[in-house]
């Protein structure tokens, strides 16, 4: 929620640009076929299709809405054959420009002022922060599970050489951001109450001290 509304500015700035270029448009193209809709030499059909969609200012808006975000195929086709087989080159350049192009920008903007809002934001760093510690703990608590053979709650040099002999433990403590050179000098720098053994606690702080922040 916080991020959504430290991202409103972008969004009303971006929707502002893009109402005034859709007024624009609009506004020209309902003068140019205001000569066709009054002209009383062109049939009626061609004349009343033409009006249903740029017959005034709302009209000519919801049509440009429509060719830029929704199915462009039947303005387009409308004005292919009611006004100018020429028309279809402007249809399918405004739709690429303004309908694929344009609208990409404006979400592209939206979202990144909507990540910096979310990076910047105290509730949702603790957040992250929390999720990061309980994940790195669920993580020591599966490799202690893995590496305590004698199930006595400590992993002492011999179980952690054992294990450490694997290469996929040392891939793993290597995804953990630890690249294994020595096990045996690694494991000095995690034990430090000096019993010769690894606990629960020892394994968790010493890891997390080791990656750094």
């Amino acid at each position: 929620t916080t991020a959504m509304q430290g991202s409103m500015s972008a969004l009303f700035w971006a929707s502002t640009l893009l109402v005034s270029i859709q007024m624009l448009f609009a506004l020209l193209l309902g003068q140019i076929l205001a000569i066709k809709i009054q002209d009383e030499s062109e049939p009626l059909e061609s004349r009343m299709e033409t009006f249903k969609y740029f017959g005034n200012f709302p009209r000519g808006m919801l049509t440009m809405f429509e060719l830029t975000l929704g199915n462009f195929a039947p303005v387009a086709r409308m004005l292919q054959e009611h006004v100018s087989p020429y028309y279809v080159i402007f249809s399918i350049l405004h739709k690429l420009s303004f309908g694929f192009a344009g609208i990409a920008v404006v979400n592209g903007v939206f979202m990144s002022e909507t990540f910096k809002v979310a990076a910047s934001d105290d509730a949702i760093i603790l957040r992250s922060i929390e999720q990061r510690k309980r994940q790195h703990r669920s993580k020591m608590m599966d490799f202690m599970q893995y590496a305590d053979h004698s199930g006595d709650g400590a992993i002492t040099l011999e179980e952690w050489n054992k294990v450490l002999e694997s290469e996929s433990a040392r891939n793993w403590f290597a995804g953990q951001g630890l690249s294994i050179e020595d096990s045996q000098i690694l494991f000095q720098l995690l034990e430090q109450d000096g019993n010769g053994s690894l606990d629960a606690e020892e394994l968790l702080k010493g890891v997390a001290r080791l990656q750094g922040p």
